[in-house]
């Protein structure tokens, strides 16, 4: 993909519409996206739950 323009007014204009964006939502946004990227290269459910023995209940 080729872009026309100042690549450091690019950057700075990506900076600013990412600032704007509150942090919860960023993290939001990002978390999607990393979920979609990582899909595109397995066959298997995306989120993975984590194994039984990585946790342990205590009952008290």
């Amino acid at each position: 993909m080729f872009r026309s323009g100042d690549p450091e007014q690019m950057d700075d204009a990506s900076l600013q519409f990412w600032l704007q964006i509150p942090p919860e939502d960023r993290l939001a946004v990002v978390w999607e996206l990393s979920v979609e990227v990582f899909g595109l290269g397995c066959d298997e459910p995306v989120e993975r739950r984590p194994p039984r023995s990585s946790f342990r209940v205590v009952r008290r």
